[in-house]
């Protein structure tokens, strides 16, 4: 059986690439199985997702704690202690990751899928590239299965026609760029299960009180981002749109009245952009 575990965040389309890479190996003849993580499922938050390809019937269930492979779609995630994406990789284990410069060395390899995507489709949602640069890793050897389960998929998610066919050629490009490696799978016929024990708690775990002072202030949400909006102040006129409209007030006025990002708490929700009536306001990569 390979497994397979993806890391991406919200708005990358991790789950839809998982689903993705699922059908095109039913489509290829082998037995599979997607199931992504549910629960913070918030534009920039950390996702993941899971595959079990097999061609024998696949009856494990549950999280992947030793994949053969990972697929990573944002590098940012890499230096995350809490994700820790590479936990549990199989020595014969394969990377691939949304990075450049583009190139395989070993068992990592490299895709500038972001890049590809807003060229080709207009935004950085990786999963049609990512999912076909992970089958062909996989050993997928037959395009039109990918491209069959890129566009089922897609379509299922509600994309209209045109950005379907965008997502196709970006699927196919890249399936075209990374060598079949053909991995290996695992000699162990279950996967290694980690048992959690559920201790009894005390009552004020429960309760409204406050144990200790908060935190949040810590927590740096910048690096959830897939997108940065940047400000053209030769265009802005101090409406304090962007300002009212930030849902995590993470834009604040200097002592002139300028709208003023703070990157380090910004998740790129592109709603300033949206509001502003001038459009000062611009979308680059992270």
């Amino acid at each position: 059986m390979l497994r397979v575990r993806l890391h991406g965040r919200g708005g990358q389309g991790t789950k839809t690439a998982g689903s993705i890479i699922s059908l095109a190996a039913t489509l290829e003849g082998y037995h599979a199985q997607d199931s992504p993580m549910y629960g913070p499922e918030r534009r920039g938050a950390p996702v993941a997702s899971f595959v079990r390809i097999s061609r024998d019937q696949v009856n494990e269930r549950g999280y992947i704690t030793s994949p053969d492979v990972v697929v990573l779609f944002d590098r940012s995630l890499a230096s995350s202690k809490a994700v820790d994406p590479l936990a549990g990789l199989r020595k014969a284990g394969v990377l691939v990751a949304n990075e450049g410069p583009e190139g395989t060395e070993g068992s990592v390899v490299r895709i500038d899928a972001s890049s590809r995507a807003r060229r080709l489709v207009g935004r950085d949602n990786v999963s049609a590239a990512m999912a076909a640069a992970t089958c062909r890793a996989l050993g997928i050897s037959r395009v039109e299965n990918v491209l069959s389960a890129v566009e089922t998929e897609l379509r299922e998610v509600g994309l209209a026609d045109q950005d379907v066919q965008k997502n196709l050629a970006l699927a196919e490009e890249c399936y075209s760029l990374v060598p079949a490696l053909g991995v290996r799978d695992q000699d162990s016929p279950e996967a290694e299960h980690a048992l959690a024990e559920v201790r009894y708690a005390p009552h004020y775990v429960s309760t409204s009180l406050i144990m200790s002072t908060g935190n949040s202030p810590q927590k740096k949400t910048g690096g959830w981002r897939t997108s940065r909006p940047v400000i053209d102040y030769s265009k802005c006129t101090n409406c304090m749109v962007c300002f009212v409209y930030c849902p995590d007030s993470a834009i604040h006025l200097d002592a002139d009245g300028a709208p003023r990002i703070d990157y380090d708490n910004c998740k790129g929700c592109m709603i300033c952009l949206t509001e502003c009536p001038i459009r000062a306001v611009s979308e680059e990569a992270p």
